[in-house]
Formats: structure tokens, sequence, C-alpha cells
């Protein structure tokens, strides 16, 4: 409410029982800063509650980032493939089975009257990941 008074005075703004709402924050609750309307965010332990309006959400959320916790960042390769996803599902199932560790996800689409796929690995471990994803685009270009 100290942020929201002065901000809708200045604009000669009322604020009003629906604007007040946003006044509302749970105790203990870290507050989450807002420059585009001034109604704050908040962070309670890991949940972080912020306007639902793209623009207004983007500069609390580059204010809420900063107390983030993160861990190794996940790295990802995509391998587009000219063929139906069909056609490759069993060496698909095979490659995951030989690199456990790399999530591998598999996205058919059908482009210009052709089917296609694009394969993504997933994983943390860079090194793993270009070994899995060299192994398989080896692969593809044996069939």
């Amino acid at each position: 409410l100290s942020l929201m008074k002065p901000y809708y005075e200045r604009r000669g703004l009322e604020l009003t029982t629906s604007r007040l709402r946003m006044a509302r924050i749970p105790f203990g609750a870290r507050l989450i800063e807002n420059k585009v309307s001034i109604a704050p965010g908040f962070m309670l332990e890991n949940v972080i509650v912020m306007a639902g309006v793209p623009s207004v959400m983007q500069v609390m959320l580059d204010d809420a980032a900063k107390y983030l916790k993160t861990g190794r960042k996940m790295l990802s390769q995509t391998i587009p493939v000219e063929r139906p996803e069909g056609d490759i599902a069993d060496m698909l199932s095979e490659h995951q089975s030989a690199y456990a560790d790399i999530s591998i996800g598999s996205y058919p689409s059908f482009i210009d009257g052709r089917m296609r796929c694009e394969i993504v690995l997933r994983s943390v471990d860079a090194d793993y990941l270009n070994e899995a994803a060299d192994s398989l685009v080896q692969k593809l270009a044996a069939l």
C-alpha cells in the first residue's frame, strides 16, 4: 500500500477496492518489484506470484530472477530429420537406452507436404550431450 498510494495519487487515480486487492501480500513474503504499474508481486518460499500481463510479468520476472536458486544449466541440441518419426523410432529407442542420462524427445511435423521431425537431446553435461548427439547424427546419416 505504501508503494501504491503515492503512485495513484500522482496520477490522480483513486485507489479503488479492486486496486487495493493488489496490495494484499502474505505475511513473510518478499516483494517482487513492478516498474510498470507499481503493484508488486511476491515470493513466498518457492512460490512466485506475478501479474499476468506479459509486459508487466517480464519486469517482475527480471526482479524475481535474482532470488531464484539455480542448478546446472540444461543444455540442448536439436537435430532436424527429413524422415517420418516412425522410420527412426526404433533407432531412437536404442539410442535412448545407450544414453540413459540424456533426455531425448522427438517432435514430428508436416511441412511442405513432407513428414519430418526434430530430435531434441538435453543434458546438463555438455561433453556427454555432444557425444550422444554426434553418435545419433552418425546413425541417422547411415540410414
